[in-house]
């Protein structure tokens, strides 16, 4: 079948790529290319022997032949002083017959015949006689409209978690670089890949391209959010199944990576790639930050002699040219809503040199720089020093978004968010909510109104939160549970308040882990200064009812008696106190009474 592209996926500068390839395999020769910018009339030339073709491209595709027309009369007077043996022009732009003749007339017959302008239907006619072509510019087909069609129509996709429109917009931003095709050639090979990198080199976005295109393929999303008994209990033989995990070893880890605890995640993380490893229809994505996954490496023999490193694909930004850097920023803000006088503060006195030159330069940066809503409330003539403190400090992109741009209420759900592990139901978020903000509210005398939640959702959507087709709500990048690290790092007394609002013993776990962890930095000292009066919360939260009725019948919270037991344990034996003893005996009593509740049938064993 013909393809039938439109070519709106392609930024000018892919555009370009694109059409030079097709030429160089349907003439047989190789083309001279010209940086971006000025160009003389010439995008691409063949010169030999005094023979010699000038190659234009001109995308068009929004402005059409009327605007290709209105740009060609331009271009002739180029293209007369130039003399070339040979014109080649190509166009994303549909073209009848009489469009060339027209074509033909501005620019010249003595230079231009109608058989070498390439219209939409031409260049669509080339790719599928030069389908190497096609597949070597992924973007092309991968961002189509035919492919998110596809996608959008498959009904197991819209029972997941996976935001297909979004994904389809990152395609056309990104630039073709080695990462992909090397982690595609992984997943083929071990049907296993892991995404390395520091914080905001793209890992995320590689990963839902890679899942794109196994959508495009017919596998089945499996989302994977809190573990990996999630995949294994999703896991059906026989049926194409590509599992993805963000972070895998972000926040599901914190805490002791030596405890036995940890020991088993690492024993399930091995087991479930094990499973998919041995399976031809099946397919796992993981991504990690860098420090994380050395961390897992450092505290586990069972990973180090796994041969985990082994399918790792990292991603760091020295992998990227300074050319290929100016073509992501190119790429952000081509298909940005930014206005024009923000693109002109890019261009002013090379600014973007200074950017895309800068030794903190990632494409979570651009995207954050590139994207409106984010800068509404910066002036156009701050335009420049925003970016410029952005790029010195990559922290004050949440900064200032968490300290000028959201409400109190707003910095409250956030709060709320993070003591649930970063994801958790709309109503259960709902309930943490209040409890938390009404607290802060009296601590620090911080205004409080009815709709504080649901205004607060709002804010933050898109932001810093997004919603899942599970009906929870979740950070929308690990960047902003890095942030918000740093946060009650910084004041530790945001743990006191997490504990003190807390509806949940999860949230006391979570709590537990952050303090024990790397990055908890003095709040353990605030803990346990506070802990007499936290105390009688934490032990309220420990004794609180598992069961939980519901029409289809009952279900049970977790953690079960006997974890929150151990939690108590640890905290008490860490934090060297008494206070927590009272909690301890009343959970190992509630654990005795039902234990001599329950009857055992041993014929039925």
């Amino acid at each position: 079948m013909m393809s039938d592209y439109d070519f709106r996926q392609l930024s000018p500068h892919d555009f370009e790529l694109m059409c030079r390839d097709l030429l160089q395999a349907e003439l047989g020769l190789v083309l001279e290319s010209f940086k971006a910018g000025k160009d003389g009339g010439i995008d691409f030339r063949y010169a030999q022997a005094g023979k010699q073709i000038i190659v234009q491209c001109k995308r068009f595709v929004e402005a059409g032949f009327s605007g290709l027309l209105r740009e060609l009369r331009k271009e002739a007077d180029k293209v007369r002083k130039i003399t070339p043996g040979r014109y080649v022009l190509m166009t994303a732009a549909p073209l009848s017959d009489a469009n060339k003749t027209k074509i033909v007339e501005v620019i010249g017959a003595q230079f231009l015949v109608k058989a070498d302008i390439f219209g939409c239907a031409d260049l669509n006619n080339l790719l599928g006689r030069h389908s190497e072509v096609e597949r070597s510019h992924y973007k092309l087909w991968l961002a189509s409209t035919n492919v998110l069609e596809t996608v959008l129509h498959n009904n197991i996709v819209r029972q997941s978690d996976f935001q297909v429109e979004k994904i389809h917009g990152e395609i056309k931003r990104y630039v073709q670089g080695n990462a992909y095709p090397r982690a595609l050639e992984a997943l083929k090979a071990d049907h296993v890949v892991i995404l390395s990198g520091l914080p905001g080199v793209g890992k995320t976005t590689l990963a839902n391209m890679l899942l794109y295109e196994h959508l495009s393929n017919g596998f089945e999303p499996i989302i994977v959010r809190q573990n990996f008994a999630e995949g294994k209990a999703m896991f059906q033989k026989g049926k194409p199944q590509v599992f993805y995990f963000d972070d895998f070893m972000g926040v599901t880890f914190l805490g002791d990576k030596g405890s036995s605890d940890q020991q088993r995640e690492y024993r399930a993380i091995l087991e479930f790639i094990e499973m998919v490893s041995s399976a031809k229809d099946k397919r796992l994505i993981l991504t990690t930050r860098e420090q994380m996954l050395r961390q897992a490496w450092d505290a586990s023999e069972q990973i180090r002699n796994a041969g985990l490193m082994d399918r790792k694909v990292v991603i760091r930004m020295d992998d990227y040219s300074v050319r290929q850097r100016a073509e992501i920023l190119y790429n952000h803000v081509f298909f940005s809503d930014l206005p024009p006088e923000y693109r002109d503060e890019l261009l002013k006195n090379e600014f973007y040199l200074q950017i895309v030159k800068h030794d903190k330069f990632n494409p979570r940066l651009i995207e954050w720089l590139s994207t409106y809503r984010r800068l509404k409330n910066v002036p156009v003539g701050d335009y420049q020093t925003f970016v410029t403190q952005l790029l010195q400090d990559p922290a004050e992109i949440w900064r200032h978004a968490f300290e000028q741009q959201i409400s109190d209420a707003g910095r409250s759900l956030l709060l709320s968010l993070f003591s649930f592990g970063g994801q958790v139901g709309d109503a259960v978020l709902r309930e943490g909510f209040a409890a938390l903000h009404a607290h802060r509210a009296q601590a620090y005398g911080l205004p409080r109104r009815p709709e504080d939640y649901t205004r607060a959702r709002a804010e933050l959507h898109g932001a810093f939160v997004r919603p899942t087709a599970s009906d929870s709500i979740e950070f929308i990048n690990p960047s902003v549970v890095d942030w918000l690290n740093r946060v009650v790092r910084q004041e530790p007394e945001n743990v006191v308040d997490l504990i003190r609002g807390a509806v949940r013993f999860t949230q006391v776990v979570q709590i537990w882990n952050f303090i024990q962890s790397a990055v908890g930095g003095g709040c353990r000292k605030a803990l346990r200064q506070n802990i007499s009066q936290l105390a009688p919360t934490i032990g309220k939260l420990a004794m609180a009812e598992r069961a939980s009725p519901h029409e289809g019948g009952v279900s049970y919270l977790a953690p079960s008696y006997e974890e929150r037991l151990a939690t108590l344990i640890r905290m008490a034996d860490m934090l060297r106190v008494s206070a927590l003893f009272p909690a301890i005996e009343g959970v190992i009593t509630r654990i005795e009474g039902e234990h001599s509740k329950t009857h055992c049938d041993i014929e039925k064993t």
